[in-house]
């Protein structure tokens, strides 16, 4: 889920490839029953290139069984 909340915020979410390197973890399930993930995100820019960019994401499930944004950080380019 957190790969979609992702690709809302991308200038071309169509573009959004999800990569390994040079940070992502997959998601970990927290005591409160949110999830946290990091993950790295390559898609296009406005410069017509691509660039690599990693998010800190955590969600959770609310009382309909909806997935819900928590927390979604941009850590910037790698």
């Amino acid at each position: 889920m957190c790969g979609e909340f992702i690709k809302k915020r991308l200038r071309d979410p169509d573009s959004a490839e999800f990569v390994s390197e040079p940070i992502s973890i997959p998601a970990v399930r927290n005591p409160e029953g949110s999830y946290y993930s990091l993950l790295t995100v390559r898609a296009a820019n406005g410069f017509g290139g691509k660039s690599v960019e990693a998010f800190s994401c955590n969600v959770a499930k609310d009382a309909n069984g909806t997935w819900q944004l928590q927390n979604l950080v941009d850590l910037g380019e790698q």
